[in-house]
């Protein structure tokens, strides 16, 4: 229902209808036929989300053990598969899937450095904040 209302609201928001007004048939249909796309878009991206955690048991057993398909996914994705992720160093590991940091007018403060996939994986953001450091590898 979320896409259908993202979607109402910048068709409004682009174009010179007001909410006062009643759409068409055909803006209505066009509505219902871009909602159908982003549902089915929605549906395959999950199927393929299952599919891929499904696979990953079985391309990187160790890896998926200990940090999740979803998360070993990313960073055989981010590192270009398994042979370059072995073959990369500890401190890189880490850095996978780090976000670029435009810092124009903000304090460094708010960012967290050194924040990657291995970062916001269920195993490390389930230790208590005490036990937490920046320097966790795997």
């Amino acid at each position: 229902m979320s896409i259908l209302l993202h979607i109402l609201s910048s068709l409004f928001f682009h174009s010179d209808v007001f909410f006062s007004l009643d759409l068409s048939e055909e803006e209505l249909q066009l509505v219902r036929d871009t909602c159908d796309v982003a549902l089915s878009l929605t549906e395959s991206k999950k199927e393929i989300f299952e599919y891929v955690e499904s696979r990953m048991a079985f391309i990187a057993p160790n890896l998926t053990a200990i940090i999740g398909a979803s998360v070993a996914a990313k960073m055989m994705g981010a590192a270009g598969g398994l042979t370059n992720l072995s073959k990369m160093p500890a401190n890189h590991i880490a850095l996978l899937g780090q976000e670029k940091k435009t810092l124009s007018g903000f304090s460094q403060k708010s960012t967290l450095p050194h924040t990657g996939f291995v970062y916001y994986s269920d195993v490390v953001q389930e230790v208590t904040p005490v036990k937490i450091d920046f320097r966790i590898c795997i």
